[in-house]
């Protein structure tokens, strides 16, 4: 696990948390683009339409055909190689901000820059995936 993961795990696990993780800072507004260039969303709040935490939309509704929260979907399968889910992912959706890669967002943890996509979303954004 990377140290990012890491420390933002330990805050999730760390009983008398009451703010937010500092790490987190560095993944607001992350634009998510699988490796066949379709986007997913962003990570930003709740109400933002192309936020992967508005469950109301596009990329954030877990029937939605490429939001990463779709169980049964090429971007949110447990099984599916493009998915941050599988955590034997080989394509993984990348997180890029201001042009820049900064991680991939994965369950695969043994790929370089790997950042579980529920650790982030619980730990920096307090958002409960179904």
């Amino acid at each position: 696990m990377n140290r990012a993961a890491l420390l933002i795990a330990v805050a999730v696990l760390a009983p008398s948390v009451a703010a937010r993780p500092s790490e987190c800072a560095r993944f607001d507004g992350a634009v998510i683009l699988s490796e066949d260039g379709v986007f997913l969303g962003r990570l930003s709040d709740q109400y933002d339409e192309k936020s992967v935490f508005n469950k109301f939309g596009t990329h954030g509704n877990r029937f939605a055909a490429n939001s990463i929260w779709n169980r049964f979907g090429s971007y949110g399968s447990e099984f599916s190689t493009k998915s941050p889910m599988n955590k034997f992912s080989t394509e993984p959706p990348y997180l890029i901000v201001e042009g820049k890669v900064i991680a991939r967002l994965t369950k695969n943890e043994f790929l370089p820059g790997a950042v579980d996509p529920v650790i982030l979303a619980v730990a920096c954004y307090g958002y409960e995936p179904e």
